[in-house]
């Protein structure tokens, strides 16, 4: 059975294997703190928009560390208790390019969401934000359909799943959506599916 969680992630079952266990439970704990991040944000729905948007910013890498710092502490201000459960990220130095990757990956490890990797050309994050907020529309009927195609896309993100099966999976989604089609061809082109 899946875990639910409230920012729409989806996390399957715990594996046999032992090192894929560990990396699930990483990733199992960070997706429970977002989610109670976004719970507790909910008496803010600007705050809770912003948190929400900041997670995809993050995960689709178009943001500097020094932007998630500062906004994530603009989110949690008066929070306490975000605050102090998300201070290894938010008091992390900046002062050096390792010092940014090693925040980042404290980042990723804190909401178990792995950015992107660098691919030149790819869209920006307002380009992929409307897009998924497309899908979602189009398949507003069907939840499931717009709730498996995230899944999808996460846990190909978590290295989960390959990119040719994630590849071929979302094209199959998405079949009968033309023009949903040509968009998402647009930012995963076929080549980079074996990525």
């Amino acid at each position: 059975m899946s875990e639910e969680l409230g920012m729409q992630y989806t996390i399957g079952p715990e594996p046999k294997d032992p090192q894929e266990a560990d990396k699930w439970h990483k990733t199992h704990r960070g997706l429970v703190l977002t989610d109670e991040a976004y719970s507790q944000l909910a008496g803010d729905q600007d705050a809770q928009q912003r948190f929400r948007n900041l997670i995809l910013q993050f995960q689709m890498d178009q943001g500097s560390t020094e932007q998630y710092q500062d906004n994530l502490a603009a989110i949690f201000a008066g929070n306490q208790t975000l605050t102090s459960k998300f201070s290894s990220f938010l008091e992390a130095p900046t002062d050096s390019e390792d010092d940014k990757a090693a925040a980042n990956e404290r980042l990723s490890e804190l909401t178990g969401i792995t950015p992107l990797k660098t691919i030149s050309g790819r869209p920006t994050f307002e380009e992929s934000a409307a897009f998924l907020e497309d899908v979602k529309d189009r398949f507003i009927g069907q939840p499931g359909i717009y709730d498996e195609f995230l899944h999808r896309i996460n846990m190909r993100l978590r290295d989960e799943a390959s990119g040719v099966d994630t590849y071929a999976g979302l094209v199959q989604m998405l079949k009968g959506e033309p023009d949903l089609l040509e968009r998402f061809q647009h930012f995963w082109p076929r080549e980079s599916a074996k990525v």
